[in-house]
């Protein structure tokens, strides 16, 4: 059931945490200094407010921004105000000396400052950025939510246009649109609330270089969307093996990023962020700036082909392959960190946070790691069952305590992570049956659906075919709210 060793004969031992890995004829700017908060001083050393003779009853403000002075009986916005006025004031007498003057427009915008709108403004981009951050350290106690979950009628729906299995399928973080991916080189666009096809990004299974720029002229085996929506990045066995953009507005081809030299076999985007990751047969990981459509740099360290990537908010991504090895990146520091414990290749991957990640492998376990240790924290051997079923593809909420695995045997499992003193358990809670391969699990960050890429074989080959399986994109809502 093996796919068979990579072409060419592995390099040196890549055993042993903290290796640094290639970065060609240049380095990342690691030199970043940062300035801690500074007292902001008046300009005018006569200002009353500064001599010795300040009142008694004189008091000190923090906004947060800067520190204010405050005359007695006066309000903060008043403070505020009157040094924005003493400011302009000293400006325009600077300007004065020097021939120019303030207009009366700008004169009237000065009586028109509001203090308080600019407390409220930096306020509520200081509470939206404590939410953000809020939700990349929590983590969500989801799981127990889907224990005896029963899939129905009412909580599915199943997308069927492809013609072959579909080997990849995502959602969007707006939960209104959904994409697959399959063997017969086509992109579908699907509306989740309304049920239905809008797109096709069709492509064609050729050779011919004509159709190069124009669609996937074979077989697509991975997709990711940006964080906002805007762009729809696709990989597969293309000749001359590019990334594709789409401008997912438009529903455009927007370019295609060319550096592998092999098959691409999956892409991740950063997590609020136009970076994008990718993995190849060549046995490399390249990163790409998509908002500028440029090469950025290339991570070597695996032995064999890297099979499945993933990635969070921090340029730490995961990646793992044949070499039945698992790299954690970190980009900025220029060093990897390399585990082993799988006996056959590791196929999936998928990041719980930052410092947590779940693999699945072809010797049919699922294995729990935590970044500070070289060994896994949990292994599940033989996760569905005994016989052929390898771990075919793997999801996480991220940031909670859930994850979905699938293969062969005619179910998608879901996982609770419980962690403990001596590190972690995993306890199935929960089964929901899909016949056919599962060559793709994604949830949306609230854990409120799943999307399931099915297929007659597996999204590398065709080692066993599933005649009764229909190739389809099942999208299941789940008992999970936020």
């Amino acid at each position: 059931m093996n796919r068979g060793k990579s072409r060419g004969g592995r390099g040196g031992s890549s055993r042993g945490r903290g290796k640094t890995f290639g970065i060609g004829n240049k380095s990342l700017d690691k030199k970043k200094r940062f300035r801690g908060d500074e007292e902001l001083r008046s300009d005018d050393e006569n200002d009353e407010d500064n001599t010795r003779g300040r009142s008694e009853d004189a008091t000190f403000l923090d906004d947060g921004e800067s520190t204010l002075k405050k005359r007695k009986g006066e309000t903060p916005e008043e403070a505020r105000l009157r040094l924005a006025k003493g400011y302009l004031e000293k400006m325009n007498s600077n300007m004065i000396d020097k021939g120019l003057s303030l207009d009366s427009k700008e004169d009237e915008d000065v009586n028109a400052f509001d203090a308080l709108d600019l407390d409220r403004d930096i306020i509520a981009t200081r509470l939206r950025q404590d939410v953000s951050d809020s939700k990349r350290t929590t983590r969500r106690l989801i799981a127990d939510k889907m224990i005896d979950f029963v899939r129905t009628d009412d909580n599915t729906t199943i997308f069927r246009g492809h013609q072959r299995s579909v080997t990849a399928a995502i959602i969007s973080q707006d939960e209104k649109t959904a994409y697959s991916a399959s063997k017969d080189c086509n992109i579908i666009k699907w509306d989740l609330i309304n049920k239905k096809k809008l797109h096709k990004y069709k492509g064609e299974s050729t050779k011919d270089v004509e159709t190069f720029a124009k669609g996937h002229n074979g077989v697509i085996l991975g997709l990711a969307l940006s964080s906002d929506g805007s762009v729809l990045a696709s990989c597969g066995t293309d000749k001359g093996f590019p990334i594709r953009l789409f401008n997912n507005t438009y529903n455009k081809h927007m370019e295609n990023l060319v550096g592998h030299r092999d098959i691409v076999t999956c892409v991740a985007f950063k997590k609020d962020s136009l970076q994008l990751y990718s993995g190849s047969y060549d046995r490399t990981v390249k990163i790409w700036n998509i908002k500028n459509r440029s090469y950025i740099d290339t991570l070597f360290g695996h032995q064999d082909k890297v099979i499945s990537i993933d990635s969070l908010y921090k340029d730490n991504p995961v990646s793992v392959g044949e070499s039945r090895s698992v790299h954690l990146w970190k980009v900025e520091k220029e060093t990897q960190l390399i585990f082993h414990g799988h006996t056959g290749s590791v196929d999936a991957i998928s990041m719980m946070d930052e410092t947590t990640f779940v693999t699945g492998s072809q010797d049919g376990s699922i294995a729990v790691w935590f970044a500070a240790k070289k060994r896994p924290a949990c292994v599940i051997p033989r996760a569905h069952g005994f016989g052929l079923p390898w771990i075919s593809a793997l999801a996480a909420v991220p940031f909670t305590d859930l994850f979905a695995s699938g293969s062969c045997d005619g179910f998608v499992r879901f996982w609770k992570v419980i962690l403990n003193q001596s590190g972690a358990s995993v306890k199935q809670i929960s089964q929901i049956p899909v016949e056919g391969w599962i060559n793709s699990l994604m949830f949306t960050d609230s854990g409120s659906k799943i999307i399931i890429g099915v297929g007659k074989d597996h999204r590398l080959g065709r080692w066993e075919v599933i005649d009764q399986a229909v190739n389809s994109t099942v999208i299941i809502d789940l008992p999970i709210k936020i």
